[in-house]
């Protein structure tokens, strides 16, 4: 498999595995980031052939003294799915002095599964459905 991916990310094609799915063979971590780059690559022609308008970023600006980064994990699939086994442990690794990362699900309300997987790291479900951006 290893050698497909190198092959098709050489040739310019998009690789058999996901970027998602990289994380969880025996991958360099350049390797699994030039496979996310290609993906990302294929999204945003995907997106230009469908016109999508470009998305306004606000300026960017440093944290006054004691704000904390906003980091928001949004998905639908925080339950018993890959992703949740995937970035279950990652949400309690920030430095919760310096970083607010609550994970967003759509309904506010994921299964318990996930709630199970999440729980070690103290951190809870938001809604997101109301959510402002930035």
């Amino acid at each position: 498999m290893l050698a497909q991916v190198r092959n098709d990310l050489q040739m310019g094609r998009l690789p058999p595995v996901q970027p998602f799915h990289a994380m969880a063979y025996p991958f360099s971590a350049d390797l699994a980031l030039a496979i996310s780059q290609k993906y990302a690559q294929f999204c945003a022609i995907t997106a230009s052939r469908m016109r999508a308008p470009q998305l306004a970023h606000p300026a960017a600006r440093p944290l006054a003294p004691g704000e904390r980064l906003r980091i928001a994990y949004v998905s639908s699939d925080f339950g018993n799915h890959p992703l949740s086994h995937l970035m279950g442990s990652v949400f309690g690794l920030h430095d919760r002095s310096r970083v607010q990362n609550p994970p967003l699900h759509p309904s506010g309300n994921p299964c318990m599964h996930a709630r199970i997987i999440l729980r070690p790291s103290g951190v809870g479900f938001n809604e997101a459905t109301h959510q402002a951006c930035c």
